[in-house]
């Protein structure tokens, strides 16, 4: 009897760890048609922000910042960590990726940056990590204020009292 309650709870617990094991069950995509309401709709019922900020989005993914932890730099560069949400998993460096960490360093003077570190997730809501993306340590084009990341960068600049006055 007792050598069956042994085995019971034995293989009552490696269920329970299969289960931890079994991959996210990930959102699909929003529709190709999807009106703004719509489309916050599935945002507001898939991805959840955590301690993130949603900043822009456009028609294959939504970018969030991490707007309590942004550090200023003495040469006015900011350092942020902003987060990629993908409607769809993407093809990246040969790895499949649908949610995308990056901290980067942002020259809010030229409106360009160089990624610090990347992380890559399969899943959404930056579940289920992948390895083996690389970073780049060179500096980005200018990005224009009209591109999702371009006004990613100016809110981060903004919001770190980094900004660079108009002209």
């Amino acid at each position: 009897m007792k050598n069956s309650l042994a085995l019971g709870a034995a293989l009552l617990c490696a269920a329970a760890a299969a289960a931890q094991l079994q991959p996210v069950a990930d959102p699909p995509p929003p529709p190709q048609d999807a009106t703004a309401d719509q489309l916050r709709a599935w945002k507001d019922q898939y991805l959840h922000a955590g301690s993130f900020t949603e900043v822009a989005s456009d028609a294959n993914r939504v970018l969030f910042l991490d707007a309590i932890h942004l550090q200023k730099l003495p040469d006015g560069h900011v350092v942020a960590t902003f987060r990629t949400e993908l409607f769809r998993p993407t093809l990246a460096e040969g790895l499949m990726v649908r949610s995308v960490r990056k901290r980067l360093e942002v020259d809010c003077d030229q409106w360009r940056y160089k990624e610090l570190v990347v992380d890559g997730f399969a899943a959404s809501n930056m579940q289920q990590p992948v390895a083996g993306l690389r970073l780049s340590d060179q500096w980005t084009k200018p990005l224009p204020e009209s591109s999702s990341a371009g006004m990613s960068l100016r809110i981060a600049c903004s919001k770190a009292g980094s900004a660079k006055p108009a002209a």
